[in-house]
């Protein structure tokens, strides 16, 4: 008996060999995986530093040479109008026509792009808030060029893209997370970078709630918006120097 129960143990260490192993292989997958992640991510502040060096320099040079910093101004916020409409009301939505694009594919894609907007957005964003103040003189002047038309419509798109960037798409990009770790197909992963990123994104929302789809709606009507509020100042900007008929 002593022989038979010694015989069932050493065959139980066994068995528990293999699953201690692959809890380890997971383990070491989640670990590389968050790694890629991490790193997929760097291309933010990278776009950020060199757009704000990019647009910032311009913005000095052109007012050093006798450019108005209203008309300086009136250029960034162009740009900044272009971005808004080439990402979040161009690409966004046409990505997920190409019928060889998966959707979790596409999800995770939007992920980095949207990063990279907001980045740029915000490179831009601050080159105006440069060059408002270097128009107005002083903080209060600043205040109150923005406090009047069409100041006060970039001032609102400024806002709009500050809610929107530090609530609503980290809540968004939570939910992208869940539809990637409920959606990726194994049979799909083709390298094991891919299947450690995706056990990384399971790993990173087990026990969590996704956040409510109605967000994808509010940032729509975010981007719309801010894209409303920038074509009115740039608009307003416009006709403040039409020259009379």
């Amino acid at each position: 008996m002593l022989s038979s129960a010694a015989g069932e143990h050493a065959g139980d260490g066994k068995a528990q060999e293999p699953a201690e192993q692959e809890q380890a292989r997971l383990l070491q997958l989640v670990v590389k995986g968050a790694g890629i992640d991490a790193a997929s991510h760097r291309h933010a502040p990278a776009l950020f530093f060199s757009w704000t060096a990019i647009a910032g320099t311009a913005a000095a040079v052109a007012v050093g040479r006798g450019v108005p910093a209203e008309l300086a101004l009136l250029v960034d916020t162009t740009f900044w109008l272009a971005a808004v409409c080439s990402i979040s009301l161009t690409e966004a939505w046409v990505k997920f026509r190409a019928p060889l694009l998966e959707r979790w594919v596409g999800v995770d894609v939007g992920r980095r792009v949207f990063r990279a907007q907001y980045a740029v957005e915000a490179a831009l964003a601050a080159t105006a808030c440069g060059l408002v103040y270097w128009q107005a003189g002083s903080v209060t002047a600043a205040v109150q060029l923005l406090a009047t038309r069409p100041g006060t419509l970039l001032a609102a798109a400024g806002g709009l893209f500050l809610a929107e960037a530090a609530l609503v798409f980290p809540a968004l990009d939570a939910r992208g997370r869940h539809f990637i770790a409920s959606s990726a197909r194994p049979e799909a992963l083709y390298s094991e970078r891919q299947a450690a990123y995706v056990a990384a994104v399971r790993a990173g929302v087990v026990g969590r709630t996704p956040p409510p789809a109605a967000l994808h709606l509010a940032s729509i009507l975010l981007a719309f918006a801010r894209a409303g509020l920038l074509a009115g100042y740039v608009w307003g900007t416009l006709l403040q120097h039409a020259v009379p008929a």
